[in-house]
């Protein structure tokens, strides 16, 4: 739903697999680049349930947190059933993840923080470098046991388990949910 603007030279220098094509879209709400039949495993860590209880938030919970999210979001791609083969096979070639976050707005008001705050902006920093470092530990990780993503195999790239493993997806919906 909301309208927005894709950048398609921006996302295009940061294609992870630029050898594999060029990005043809966007899933629904327009925050993975994708290429053709491509789909990405979103999943989000609810930051409510990561406060430390005073004010602050937990980052050895964030961290594994993060880690099993990560791995969690790895097992169910190769459980799914796509509808058509063509995604299967996209999908499993790249094993994108998009690990994200949703009660962001909630951790705030825990820890008396306001929203539009640079005290805000240094702890989403804080947060958001802690689980791509963690994510992308994890997904080398699951490379070493697993193999690769197979679009990595016969590259000089580096042996991630998934071409993409952080994204931050709107999740007001997701959050009412949970």
């Amino acid at each position: 739903g909301d309208p927005g603007v894709f950048f398609c030279n921006r996302a295009e220098r940061d294609n992870p697999t630029p050898w594999l094509g060029t990005l043809s879209g966007t899933n629904p709400c327009g925050e993975v680049p994708l290429l053709n039949n491509e789909a990405c495993n979103l999943g989000s860590i609810n930051l409510r349930n990561i406060w430390d209880g005073e004010v602050s938030f937990d980052s050895e919970l964030l961290q594994n947190t993060t880690r099993l999210a990560t791995r969690y979001l790895d097992d169910i791609l190769d459980r799914n059933k796509f509808p058509v083969e063509a995604i299967s096979a996209a999908t499993l070639n790249t094993r994108k993840l998009g690990l994200g976050v949703c009660g962001w707005a909630d951790l705030l008001a825990l820890c008396k923080i306001p929203y539009a705050s640079r005290d805000a902006l240094d702890m989403l920093n804080e947060i958001l470098t802690i689980m791509r470092r963690v994510a992308d530990e994890e997904s080398l990780r699951l490379g070493e046991e697993r193999g690769p993503a197979p679009a990595f195999r016969d590259t000089q790239e580096s042996q991630y388990r998934n071409t993409t493993r952080l994204c931050i997806a709107p999740t007001g919906s997701i959050a009412i949910l949970m």
